[in-house]
């Protein structure tokens, strides 16, 4: 069941999520430089940080949420990197189990330790995915949320699911998950194309976005 929630509550990692085409970071005196385009994720438990890493150009053609919807001009290269503040280490993690055919095209991210397992991290990360009949600019992105797992320091991270929904899973922008495998979005808009999408619902008196369970 899915239930519309007028608030999200806090998740317990820390993030940033401000678009920029390069994050410099100083962390225990080193200077981390690493390109990024959303989320830089603080998990608080381990200390490791996350980061929603993309190339800056990709995002004029590619960002489903803002009717960007050029998909032959998105990135082919989106990954996950982790940074490690004890060894000023960044490490660009290998995807294990996730289907080769599906890029990630990343946006909103959240880490957060599993409740099953507490030496266990799980990884939720939207992924705006090309749609697979027709045109983008047509039919908007088929967006989704993925779920990895890994370990703190760990260069992997373990496919677990693809969460999809094109009723509900709109033009999601952020996650804030749990350790029980549930989580939080927020929709952009109401609708995945037009002009109606891309105006910001302050603007206007009829409410576009919402967070979902």
């Amino acid at each position: 069941m899915v239930s519309i929630m007028t608030t999200v509550p806090r998740s317990q990692s820390f993030r940033l999520a401000k678009v920029c085409s390069m994050l410099f970071l100083c962390l225990n005196s080193y200077i981390l430089t690493i390109y990024i385009t959303e989320e830089m994720v603080h998990h608080l438990e381990s200390g490791m940080f996350y980061f929603a890493c993309s190339t800056p150009i990709s995002r004029k053609y590619w960002e489903p949420t803002t009717d960007r919807l050029n998909a032959s001009a998105r990135s082919l290269t989106d990954y996950i990197a982790s940074y490690n503040p004890s060894t000023a280490k960044t490490t660009h993690l290998r995807l294990k189990g996730f289907p080769t055919s599906v890029p990630l095209a990343l946006h909103g991210m959240d880490v957060v330790t599993s409740a099953s397992n507490p030496s266990e991290l799980l990884v939720y990360a939207i992924n705006h995915r090309p749609p697979t009949t027709g045109d983008a600019k047509d039919v908007g992105a088929d967006s989704v949320v993925e779920l990895f797992t890994t370990k703190p320091g760990s260069n992997e991270l373990q496919y677990v699911k693809t969460f999809e929904d094109p009723s509900v899973i709109i033009t999601p922008n952020d996650v804030v998950g749990y350790g029980d495998g549930s989580f939080y979005f927020t929709n952009d808009h109401r609708k995945r194309i037009g002009i109606v999408g891309v105006i910001p619902s302050t603007q206007i008196s009829v409410s576009l976005t919402c967070a979902v369970h």
